[in-house]
């Protein structure tokens, strides 16, 4: 089997700021390589689908998002994963 990885590289202006997005490193597991699990109450699995298929995306897209979201309102940002704590 051959595996052929794509360099994927973007750079961004903004103002006189230049910011190079990292390349997708492809040792196989992909752009999510954490592995999360949580104990949840019982009907979660289809909550989640329900509120998935309401935003026409996929269950683990709607929890990621769903997180960052979370995490965010709460004053931690992750980003490229680099945690920063805000300051409230």
């Amino acid at each position: 089997m051959t595996q052929i990885a794509y360099l994927q590289t973007m750079v961004m202006e903004v103002g006189e700021m230049y910011e190079a997005y990292q390349p997708i490193i492809d040792d196989g597991r992909g752009r999510f390589p954490e592995d999360l699990r949580i104990k949840a109450p019982r009907g979660a699995r289809a909550a989640i689908a329900a509120a998935a298929e309401l935003k026409n995306t996929s269950h683990s897209e709607y929890v990621r998002q769903a997180l960052l979201r979370c995490l965010e309102a709460d004053g931690v940002r992750l980003r490229r994963g680099t945690v920063e704590v805000v300051a409230q």
